[in-house]
């Protein structure tokens, strides 16, 4: 069964398939058990004919986002007047007052 054909199958993308595949997109149990089932499979039958490695320090990636970056890098940034600059530039992007935000004093 091809890619395109298992996405048909479960009202999904292509693309979500290869996510899927590549370990990019974490699926949920019931996504698990109906890609099992359109191999004419149980979930453990699929298991069981898989090369995953279940260790726990075998997990796929996880995708951090933008909000994550931007939060981790903010955090990162050891100068506390930087950090102030940053966010004044974050809110005149945004198009928020700068005189003395929330985010400002939170940052202090």
């Amino acid at each position: 069964m091809s890619q395109a054909e298992l996405a048909r199958a479960l009202g999904l993308t292509f693309q979500q398939v290869q996510k899927y595949e590549k370990g990019l997109n974490r699926m949920l149990v019931g996504k698990f058990c109906q890609i099992a089932k359109s191999f004419g499979l149980t979930g453990s039958e699929l298991l069981d004919k898989s090369e995953i490695d279940l260790e726990p320090d075998s997990s796929p990636p996880v995708v951090e986002t933008e909000d994550d970056r931007a939060v981790r890098l903010f955090k990162a940034i050891p100068d506390r007047d930087i950090r102030k600059a940053v966010l004044r530039i974050m809110e005149s992007l945004a198009g928020e007052p700068t005189a003395r935000s929330p985010a400002i004093r939170a940052a202090e």
